[in-house]
């Protein structure tokens, strides 16, 4: 389902989506998620991770939708987990030994 005209707008969307409205979700999701994975991917350095830290973001935000207070609130929440996790997985990478790989490395 595609929401055009006044259902786009975002703090329209926002409510809804807190009401279980998953095409609402859905929209949010599509509002955010070149940033998200922007921030994952410049950081990891690498498209497959960003793409998977993107997906766990949504999936926390998903979890804690009823606390974001704001569309405003929502853009900052959402750039501080992707940031947050990102850094949580450099972390665990460096603790494990386990140094991220570039995108096409030769095996």
């Amino acid at each position: 389902m595609k929401l055009e005209g006044a259902q786009a707008d975002p703090p329209l969307l926002l409510e809804r989506a807190r009401r279980g409205d998953q095409a609402a979700f859905a929209a949010l999701i599509r509002m955010h998620q070149a940033s998200v994975y922007s921030i994952g991917c410049r950081m990891l350095n690498r498209r497959d991770a960003g793409e998977d830290l993107a997906q766990e973001v949504f999936l926390q935000l998903y979890r804690k939708l009823g606390h974001i207070e704001s569309v405003e609130h929502l853009g900052f929440w959402l750039r501080r987990v992707a940031a947050n996790l990102a850094i949580d997985w450099l972390r665990r990478a460096a603790f494990t030994g386990v140094a991220p790989l570039e995108d096409g490395a030769n095996w």
